[in-house]
């Protein structure tokens, strides 16, 4: 029994290893829609840059998830705004920074 609970362990890292490259890969497309603002490149590519030396939890699942759907919404802001920082994107960045320090608490 014991083995099967480190396998499963063992899963949930790789995949949560797996949506951290995911999420900082997404920084990417955002940066192409923000090109040219350059307060905007700036804070994300500090975004992308702590996205990337995250650690794989199986405890910090759910926290990447939310960080996944505030990028997701953050390209949606971007879009509509043109990639001006606009007050709904400095908010979306607010929150994902938010959502990478509550991560951090958790491991």
């Amino acid at each position: 029994m014991c083995f099967f609970r480190r396998k499963k362990v063992a899963e949930k890292t790789k995949e949560n290893q797996e949506a951290i490259e995911l999420n900082s890969k997404s920084i990417d497309v955002l940066v192409v829609l923000a090109e040219g603002k350059e307060d905007v490149v700036a804070e994300l590519n500090d975004i992308k840059e702590k996205l990337t030396f995250l650690l794989p939890s199986d405890k910090a699942v759910n926290v990447d998830k939310k960080i996944k759907n505030l990028i997701g919404d953050l390209k949606i802001a971007l879009t509509k705004s043109e990639g001006e920082m606009s007050g709904k994107v400095s908010e979306i960045i607010k929150e994902i920074e938010l959502a990478i320090a509550e991560r951090a608490a958790l491991i």
